[in-house]
């Protein structure tokens, strides 16, 4: 269902239940005693219902006076909400109903005289028998119309909360293309000179701060909307009153320790900012020595990013063991269960990754392999172009970055053939050529495949074929036009011949 249907849908309710109410409610107050037509008679009353005449005075009290003091008695025993059994009790000539503890009406053997019964008991049991079958009608009526009411207000309230819902969600989309239209963008995040956070990572944490927060809101007024609805009607009260006792009381206890734990949380917070502001710094001096812009005798520029990354991984590792006492000043507090913790779970999931540092440590600072050699890994030979902690970037004969994890040379040998580049020459063949001979021929005069020759078929059609031919040879063109010249093999159209190194 779309929103636009589910609020008319809600609206529908709202108003059905509001026309009912006009049909379910009665009058509240006390409706004025009416004589019978007999004259001296008036009738006991609950609410708009005529109950059963009193026809005689007694006791210095007119008919009249007696019927509105007993109309008056139903009006309060309806408004206590006690039992709806009405009892009578005899003494003497005088009988005497209640309902519960109230007091309604006394009766004498003039009131049974003078309604024909057979005796005073006969006339008490009648009357006491209309009375409570009144009292029991006019609580179901009371019921239902509470009911109509209850469910009025929940589904008004439930279409306030909807829309409200929907609001928030607009509000949030708009905020949203706010931010985006600004042409400067969010600010830096910065402290001093050092920048803590980039433009781009505090946009993200507003959209991330937005969303959050939207969703939180809607939660909690969906969840308000759902106790008001539980505590309007009996069945449910219970109910809601053991979800509210579910949720706040774990919430509860969770703020208490939390209020109890400021000191260390502000302490965690600080430190959490100093080596967030630490890593950040390291960060930032090894990227200006690997761009050149710093020169460390120590450290090499092409070793400045690896460096960079094992530094901050044992800064953060003595940080989370060894400083966690010291703002805690308990060993088995809180926050040393959840550097173990993190501790553990980091060493389960990330075995492979540590693997692989551990195996790449002797490639990276034993400099076995250097940047601008041509090497061959687990069967693929190219120049490498990058050595980090984690793998080895080699430019293949196409051009294309290949990453070979270190952990690879553990099973396969790696072979380094030398700082010579591979050159890159293509070459177009005649369509009448036989193939297979002429990339052959190709690949002999490339040199060895150990050395990084390749020979790729790149298209053929029927004005010929070109191929593509890798060899550590400098002279690769001339070797291999001469190999040509001398089989005897037609070349196409030659276009430029072009080397990559």
């Amino acid at each position: 269902m779309r929103p636009t249907r589910a609020v008319a849908t809600l609206r529908l309710l709202a108003a059905a239940s509001l026309l009912v109410l006009p049909l379910s409610t009665g009058g509240a107050g006390e409706p004025p005693t009416e004589q019978a037509p007999g004259g001296g008679e008036a009738f006991v009353r609950l609410r708009d219902h005529r109950l059963f005449p009193i026809r005689v005075p007694r006791a210095g009290q007119s008919a009249e006076q007696r019927a509105r003091g007993a109309t008056r008695a139903l009006a309060a025993a309806l408004e206590a909400r006690g039992p709806t059994q009405v009892r009578v009790e005899e003494a003497g000539d005088v009988a005497t109903l209640f309902s519960g503890a109230v007091p309604v009406l006394q009766l004498g053997p003039e009131d049974a005289a003078a309604a024909g019964d057979a005796g005073l008991h006969v006339h008490a049991a009648a009357a006491a028998a209309t009375i409570e079958r009144a009292l029991r009608a006019e609580q179901r009526r009371e019921t239902a119309q509470s009911i109509v009411l209850n469910i009025s207000l929940a589904v008004f309230v439930g279409l306030l909360a909807f829309l409200a819902i929907r609001k928030l969600g607009d509000l949030e989309g708009g905020v949203e293309r706010w931010l985006n239209g600004r042409p400067q963008g969010a600010a830096a995040l910065r402290i001093g000179n050092v920048e803590l956070a980039s433009e781009h990572t505090v946009r993200g944490g507003l959209h991330l701060l937005l969303r959050f927060g939207k969703r939180l809101l809607q939660i909690l007024i969906a969840y308000s909307w759902l106790l008001l609805v539980l505590n309007l009607f009996a069945a449910t009260r219970g109910a809601g009153t053991r979800i509210n006792e579910m949720m706040l009381e774990p919430l509860g206890r969770l703020l208490a320790r939390m209020v109890g734990a400021i000191p260390q949380l502000l302490a965690v917070a600080v430190l959490g900012v100093l080596v967030y502001v630490l890593l950040r710094s390291v960060q930032l001096f090894f990227g200006s020595v690997a761009r050149g812009e710093t020169h460390l005798a120590w450290v090499p520029a092409e070793l400045a990013r690896p460096t960079s990354t094992l530094l901050q991984a044992v800064l953060l590792i003595v940080t989370l063991v060894v400083l966690g006492p010291v703002i805690t000043s308990d060993e088995s507090g809180p926050l040393q269960a959840v550097s173990r913790a993190v501790l553990i779970a980091v060493g389960i999931a990330c075995a492979p990754l540590f693997a692989a540092v551990i195996a790449g440590l002797p490639v990276v600072y034993g400099r076995s392999l250097r940047v601008g050699e041509v090497a061959d890994l687990a069967g693929q030979v190219g120049v490498v172009k990058e050595i980090d902690l984690l793998s080895v970037v080699l430019e293949d004969a196409e051009g294309r970055p290949v990453r070979i994890p270190h952990l690879v040379s553990l099973f396969k040998p790696m072979r380094v053939l030398g700082p010579t580049p591979l050159v890159t020459v293509e070459v177009s063949i005649a369509a009448s050529e036989d193939q297979a001979r002429v990339q052959a021929l190709l690949a002999q005069a490339a040199g060895s495949h150990a050395s990084g020759a390749r020979v790729a078929l790149r298209s053929l059609d029927s004005r010929g074929a070109l191929y593509r031919v890798t060899s550590g040879y400098d002279d690769a063109g001339l070797r291999l036009l001469s190999a040509l010249k001398d089989a005897g093999i037609e070349l196409a159209t030659l276009g430029e011949a072009g080397a990559s190194r």
